[in-house]
């Protein structure tokens, strides 16, 4: 009698790559990663025993196979591949190395059941194979996790609404390692860029002047600057999208579908559209824990709404026309630049205290806080990852009542007398950013104390030159 529990072949194979165990593992186990065309790989749930992947080629009957075991605390999954008679199990396993910071990625390959003799001579083909696969994907991995200067040199990107705060600073960010750069806006002032960048560098980036809810009116730059990645920042925030609806649907919802638009007409030089979504997705909820991309969205103002709406537009573009986008969700980003909207009162009260002014902080309790370097790295590094597919991931930097942000300016700056008001924002205070770190690796994270400090010395150091702009603090 055949022992079929005994393998008839297995081969075995291991590789090394420059990225954490964590990063390699999270990118490895979405599905979405494994695509090589003309190979598509689906996964009809999530990356957890008992569901089905489906490998499709041009030509062939598709292949099917079962998740029958996964241990994230080990970083181990199987696979199994159902035979006549037979079953093909891959084994994965990502093992953390000395340094933290790479990873040996081993995958095993095992041949049995009672009829397995029957394929015995077909699988050895994949002694051959397995190795240049595993090679490529370590390689696309390291990749990933570290995005090269290099790297963003031989791009082109695209930044709507660039003199926008978070545009500028991506801007800034993308200018200091020598990319390209095309700004489309359809305002001329690059006030916020000029505070924190001089005019030489500015100078380095095209500029062209245009309006995002032009239908027509982004096709021509693709074509004319050969962009890659885009990344759309151009929106109206709360407090117009509030007092004039319709004005904010059509920048935050048509102008974004422009973008997607234009995208899908350029085909396949356009890798990704990565755009500004925003934690204001969720509106107000009961949940007493950070809320992930698996929670419920009820926005509770128009932005809200709008945003929303674009991630589902998103998703359509994907799987209509294959578009690939990322969705970043922010919810209060401060430093040199932010000057509209109630979540600006964090930047709004540095400004004031180093000119000598109280200020008053709209709202009160918690809230998710980030350097907008950060934000701004997080965007860039999205733009220049592998990920395929719509996705959408939620910021986090550091949760802090805004107590504690105006303690940590009078340390900065003792001379303050800013004040808050006790309604908190109708948003939840913490977000979730398990998933973006899983798919993108570590990303940056700027304490709050530097990114305060770093705010407070640069609003010094602009007043000291007559450059400061108050305006924003009567608004």
């Amino acid at each position: 009698m055949v022992d079929v529990t005994e393998p008839v072949w297995q081969f075995e194979y291991s590789i090394e790559c420059d990225a954490s165990a964590k990063f390699a593992w999270g990118y490895w186990t979405d599905v979405s990663n494994w695509n090589d065309p003309p190979a598509e790989i689906k996964l009809d749930g999530p990356f957890s025993p008992g569901s089905q992947l489906t490998t499709e080629l041009p030509g062939r009957e598709p292949l099917y196979s079962v998740i029958r075991d996964v241990n994230c605390e080990r970083r181990t999954a199987t696979i199994d591949m159902q035979l006549p008679g037979a079953v093909l199990s891959f084994y994965w396993r990502f093992e953390v190395l000395l340094t933290g910071e790479r990873t040996r990625m081993t995958q095993r390959l095992t041949l049995r059941g009672a009829n397995a003799h029957e394929f015995a001579g077909q699988v050895p083909v994949c002694e051959q194979t397995v190795p240049e696969g595993m090679r490529r994907f370590a390689a696309t991995i390291s990749a990933a996790a570290h995005p090269s200067t290099e790297q963003l040199s031989n791009n082109t990107f695209l930044v709507t609404g660039a003199h926008g705060f978070i545009g500028a600073w991506i801007v800034k960010r993308l200018l200091s390692v020598d990319a390209r750069v095309v700004i489309f806006d359809q305002s001329l002032d690059p006030r916020r860029l000029r505070l924190i960048m001089s005019d030489e560098e500015i100078s380095r980036a095209a500029v062209v002047t245009g309006d995002i809810t032009d239908a027509e009116g982004l096709s021509p730059v693709f074509e004319k600057f050969a962009v890659t990645p885009i990344s759309p920042l151009a929106g109206l925030q709360v407090p117009i999208s509030r007092t004039n609806p319709r004005l904010g649907a059509m920048v935050n919802v048509v102008g974004t579908i422009n973008v997607f638009e234009a995208a899908r007409r350029a085909g396949d030089s356009i890798r990704r559209v990565v755009y500004a979504s925003s934690a204001a997705v969720f509106g107000m909820t009961e949940q007493d824990r950070p809320l992930t991309e698996g929670d419920a969205t009820q926005p509770a103002t128009h932005y809200g709404a709008f945003k929303r709406c674009n991630e589902d537009n998103a998703r359509v573009y994907y799987l209509d026309h294959h578009v690939n986008s990322i969705g970043l969700r922010p919810l209060t980003i401060y430093g040199v630049g932010r000057d509209f909207g109630i979540t600006s009162d964090p930047t709004k009260a540095m400004k004031a205290t180093v000119i000598g002014r109280p200020f008053h902080m709209r709202f009160g309790g918690r809230t998710d806080l980030q350097y907008v370097a950060d934000t701004a790295d997080i965007f860039i590094r999205a733009s220049t990852s592998n990920l395929t597919g719509s996705h959408v991931f939620n910021l986090h930097g550091e949760t802090v009542h805004v107590a504690d942000i105006i303690a940590e300016i009078e340390r900065v700056w003792p001379d303050s007398a800013i004040t808050y008001a006790d309604e908190p924002l109708t948003i939840p205070p913490e977000m979730d950013d398990s998933a973006i770190r899983a798919a993108l690796g570590e990303i940056p994270a700027t304490p709050l104390t530097v990114g305060v400090r770093a705010t407070i010395e640069r609003f010094a150091e602009l007043h000291r030159e007559g450059c400061l702009d108050t305006s924003d603090l009567d608004q």
